[in-house]
């Protein structure tokens, strides 16, 4: 059963964020196709914790930027790819994305949480839209095929 809780917008940045709840799940590469640190896949288990459910948008890291006086010079590739305010926010490092969380009184999920809430409950399948190989519109932003239009 919802509650008020499972949902909330973030004062700082106004980000609606979910309620991830606690669970455990098989973390690794089940189908021995990556990397070595992926094997052996083994249980973990997490605390219920919350996270945006949508990416930061140009519009919103901007304003982080104007607000603190951050140093980011790569705005003309992001207009590239991301070419209006309601876009996601690209080219963005590990050390800008931890100062954009530090102004919004936030934290990045680690590793085990974003694996945890991607596959949002499937288990055994390549991809959260199933074992389909194929990227779509439908799915994805990617090679040119923006969602954001």
């Amino acid at each position: 059963m919802k509650t008020e809780t499972q949902k909330i917008s973030w004062e700082q940045d106004g980000s609606q964020m979910a309620l991830i709840p606690s669970g455990s799940f098989e973390m690794g590469d089940h189908f021995n196709e990556g990397l070595a640190r992926e094997h052996p896949v083994h249980i973990v288990e997490l605390d219920a914790f919350y996270m945006d459910k949508h990416e930061v948008t140009v519009q919103k890291f901007r304003e982080f930027v104007r607000e603190t006086g951050y140093e980011y010079d790569r705005w003309d590739d992001v207009a590239e790819y991301s070419p209006t305010s309601k876009h996601p926010m690209i080219f963005v490092n590990l050390h800008e994305a931890t100062a954009y969380c530090e102004w919004a009184g936030k934290r990045l999920p680690t590793e085990t949480e974003w694996e945890f809430a991607a596959r949002g409950g499937l288990v055994d399948k390549t991809f959260t839209w199933g074992d389909d190989e194929s990227v779509s519109r439908e799915y994805a932003n990617y090679k040119g095929c923006l969602l954001y239009t």
